[in-house]
């Protein structure tokens, strides 16, 4: 199993999606995007105008946030073909573990997920 949705014969590719579906998805994508930053704009203006600078300054930093969040969810999908060819042990995988993982496990708790490609067995 492959994660980021890889693997599948029966998946729909993006080449066989018909062009007009790709541009309302895209269209709707932009158009909420403007709303939520006119919302921003304007809740900053009333702010402002109201006097409420460490308010004004908080919704600043949140813009801020959310733009950084934004630009590393951009490369995170720039990169994900390259960053999935990334081959880790699985006695690194086992050491870092946030709790110690033991063979003799009670069954009822659920084991570690660890998700395997074929491509670390070709290297």
């Amino acid at each position: 199993v492959m994660a980021g949705g890889g693997g599948e014969e029966n998946e729909l590719s993006l080449k066989y999606t018909s062009t007009w579906v790709v541009a309302v998805v895209c269209s709707i994508i932009v158009l909420i995007s403007l709303l939520v930053e006119r919302f921003f704009h304007f809740t900053g203006k009333y702010l402002k105008k109201k006097n409420q600078i460490p308010l004004y300054e908080a919704l600043q930093k949140v813009k801020e946030e959310l733009m950084l969040l934004g630009f590393i969810s951009f490369l995170l999908t720039v990169f994900q073909n390259w960053i999935v060819k990334f081959c880790v042990s699985p006695n690194l995988t086992n050491h870092l573990l946030p709790c110690k993982y033991k063979e003799d496990h009670d069954p009822k708790i659920p084991r570690p997920v660890v998700i395997e490609s074929d491509y670390c067995g070709k290297q």
